[in-house]
């Protein structure tokens, strides 16, 4: 298993390796995330289940479905949880979506795009 951290920044960064101490392999990355919401409600995922915006689950274009992440705001320290289980984003300079749940957890509801 994978545990990823993902941090909400403008930069791009990614780098992974194994942390020695807790046994597991990670991958580390800073970009830009947005969240979806009630467009997506119910649809198909590349999982094939129907999508929740209260669920914590993410799209993400390279990470195994399954693998689960850590997600940090910087800008207040808020970290969650999540699971990928859907492909994208599909907007250039992004490299995460959230789900509409994960964006009010984070503070990013309102912004729609975290830095």
């Amino acid at each position: 298993m994978k545990l990823i951290f993902l941090l909400l920044t403008v930069l791009f960064l990614t780098y992974s390796g194994r942390d020695p101490f807790l046994g597991f392999d990670f991958i580390y990355q800073k970009g830009k995330a947005s969240w979806y919401g009630d467009d997506f409600q119910g649809k198909l995922m590349s999982n094939r289940e129907p999508f929740d915006k209260e669920q914590n689950t993410v799209a993400h274009r390279r990470l195994p479905l399954g693998t689960e992440v850590c997600i940090i705001n910087p800008a207040n320290g808020k970290r969650v949880l999540a699971v990928v289980t859907d492909r994208g984003p599909y907007k250039k300079g992004r490299i995460i979506d959230l789900s509409e749940n994960l964006a009010k957890e984070l503070d990013l509801h309102y912004q729609g795009v975290g830095m």
